[in-house]
């Protein structure tokens, strides 16, 4: 599953972190997010809103702070996994 997959990229990254060099870990880390925001946005698209949800929060930790936008779109669409009421 790709979730799972994911967030044990995600782990394997930030146990690293301590011996990486920064160049790399941030390219991997938006590499993470990246695929994590893809798969969130196809599952909105297909009202699979959980996993959605789930995929977009493993986005948003994945996601380099200095990415001050791509942390608003995909709060913006964390959003929108919420059901109205």
């Amino acid at each position: 599953m790709i979730l799972r997959r994911l967030t044990e990229r995600l782990t394997a990254l930030r146990t690293e972190q301590q011996g990486a060099v920064r160049g790399g870990l941030t390219a991997q880390m938006s590499a993470v997010t990246e695929e994590a925001y893809k798969a969130g946005v196809t599952c909105l698209e297909s009202h699979d809103l959980k996993l959605a949800e789930k995929l977009l929060s493993l986005a948003l930790t994945a996601c380099p702070a200095d990415r001050v936008r791509a942390v608003e779109k995909i709060k913006a669409l964390l959003a929108k996994c919420s059901p109205s009421t």
